[in-house]
């Protein structure tokens, strides 16, 4: 059987909200699938825009929920249905799941890759269990130079001491000062995930004109993931024994 090909225009997109392909899909058994939050970064880069849900069928006891979703990228506006129940998923969370898949449907549309990726939520066989540690192997292999910023750059954070100091700050300087402390209130992956995908554009702002920062910014965030997910892996640990 031919292996399905994930489409060169998705490609040129994965690369150019700062993914690999091998971060952002997954072969499963010769379907290509798409994580969440690749998809969930590139509508943001792209600009989509979705309308609130239409919930078409909510039994909480039955734990059965239906939604159509609507977006629109420019001119073109595309629906879809997103359904989570016990019969097809794990998730303790119907409505987020109803919700999650049924966007996921509506980025593949107005990407035009519907038919031919599939999202990971559209089912469980989609879920890659060995995502983090293949994406840790990847690292470990591929791992850039560690980045250095431009000497000559001064850090705005670590000089900028006072309010008032604060106050004499362009728009753009002073919404950058507040970002260690946006990283300190992360609460779980998945927010820090939610964050990054959030800031990515700004922050490539940053790396381009204030390196010194960039490189604050990165230690910190990165520090602060890693308290995440062994905080996370503590839980479950605790749970299953």
């Amino acid at each position: 059987m031919k292996k399905r090909q994930i489409p060169q225009h998705l490609k040129d997109l994965i690369s150019k909200i700062g993914m690999t392909e091998q971060e952002a899909t997954w072969d499963c058994h010769g379907t290509p699938v798409i994580y969440h939050d690749a998809l969930e970064r590139i509508a943001s880069h792209i600009g989509i825009q979705f309308e609130k849900p239409d919930v078409i069928k909510d039994n909480v006891e039955e734990g059965f929920v239906a939604m159509c979703v609507t977006g629109t990228d420019g001119d073109k506006t595309e629906w879809s249905i997103g359904e989570a129940s016990p019969s097809n998923s794990k998730n303790s969370y119907p409505f987020a799941m109803s919700e999650k898949r049924a966007k996921d449907r509506v980025i593949l549309k107005l990407i035009g890759a519907s038919g031919f990726v599939y999202s990971e939520e559209e089912a469980e066989s989609f879920k890659n269990p060995n995502r983090h540690v293949e994406q840790k192997q990847q690292v470990k292999q591929e791992e850039p130079p560690p980045f250095e910023p431009d000497p000559n750059s001064v850090s705005i954070i670590k000089t900028t001491l006072t309010e008032d100091q604060a106050q004499m700050l362009e728009k753009e300087e002073y919404l950058m000062l507040q970002i260690p402390e946006q990283i300190a209130k992360l609460v779980d992956a998945r927010d820090g995930n939610t964050w990054l995908n959030k800031n990515t554009k700004f922050l490539e702002i940053i790396k381009e004109k204030y390196s010194a920062d960039y490189k604050i910014i990165s230690l910190a965030y990165n520090k602060k993931m890693d308290e995440l997910e062994d905080e996370e892996k503590r839980k479950k640990g605790a749970n299953n024994g």
